[in-house]
């Protein structure tokens, strides 16, 4: 299954398809994420959205529900399963066509690092396990349910390690093309000449 979705990404990455990713993600993350942000902070006196922070304890998870009032809550579990439910997918597919993209071009076709264009998936997984979470967390207050919480805060903090992981490899994929380009312009040395 693994091989089949990485042949596919493979197949649909091209300039065309990482253009249109770009392009969603830009509208996601330049309109639609920052209005969902502020629709709750303005219901909400201001509340710091969990999933924007890299960890947080059970305390502060529940200090901030409590803070953001009924319909604070209501606004921030609606946000997490529209808005928020799409994020992660266009998120993960811009990242994964930009790796194939930069990784085509930085390592030979067969090389094991060509596989790493699906680490962002980890953050798509671990995305959609911290929203279920904070959903039913702030759809059950006042009972407050501290093992769901701890492992949401923990789902948080995973998701924000891939996303870094997944940025590293961009850097990695384009210092792989750049030492491709200067082995490539460096001239063959001349051998010395035989005694």
């Amino acid at each position: 299954m693994i091989t089949n979705l990485s042949n596919f990404i493979r197949r649909s990455s091209s300039p065309n398809s990482l253009l249109v990713s770009f392009l969603l993600l830009a509208l996601f993350s330049g309109v639609l994420m920052p209005g969902a942000t502020a629709r709750v902070a303005a219901v909400s006196g201001g509340g710091t959205i969990l999933d924007l922070q890299t960890r947080y304890t059970v305390e502060q998870a529940y200090e901030q529900i409590a803070q953001y009032g009924v319909l604070g809550r209501q606004v921030y579990a609606q946000s997490s399963m529209t808005v928020d439910g799409l994020y992660p997918l266009v998120f993960t597919a811009f990242l994964m066509i930009l790796l194939t993209c930069i990784f085509r071009s930085a390592f030979a076709p067969g090389s094991w690092l060509q596989k790493l264009h699906l680490v962002p998936l980890g953050a798509m997984i671990f995305d959609y396990l911290e929203n279920t979470g904070l959903v039913i967390l702030l759809t059950s207050y006042p009972e407050q349910l501290e093992g769901l919480a701890r492992l949401t805060a923990n789902f948080t903090t995973i998701k924000w390690l891939f996303i870094a992981l997944s940025l590293t490899l961009i850097v990695v994929g384009l210092l792989g093309i750049l030492l491709r380009k200067l082995r490539r312009s460096k001239p063959a040395e001349v051998p010395p000449a035989l005694a």
